[in-house]
């Protein structure tokens, strides 16, 4: 890795994708409960344990949720 770059965890890049794609499977719910109940289960699985990083990643995911809130998938 070069310096200044980022070294971003494999459990945190799982969790993230889990929750962007729970973000719009949620919009159609009864077509995607499997899927939603997985994801969840990821979420869970996924969680940081370290409350920094769970509240760092929490704030991303909260933004994301602002900035795309309003689209429509």
């Amino acid at each position: 890795m070069s310096s200044g770059g980022c070294a971003v965890p494999h459990a945190q890049i799982a969790y993230l994708a889990a929750a962007a794609f729970r973000f719009v499977l949620l919009r159609k719910q009864t077509r995607y409960r499997a899927e939603l109940d997985w994801l969840g289960r990821e979420l869970k699985r996924t969680r940081p344990r370290a409350e920094g990083a769970c509240l760092r990643l929490g704030q991303v995911v909260r933004r994301g949720g602002e900035l795309y809130g309003g689209w429509r998938f």
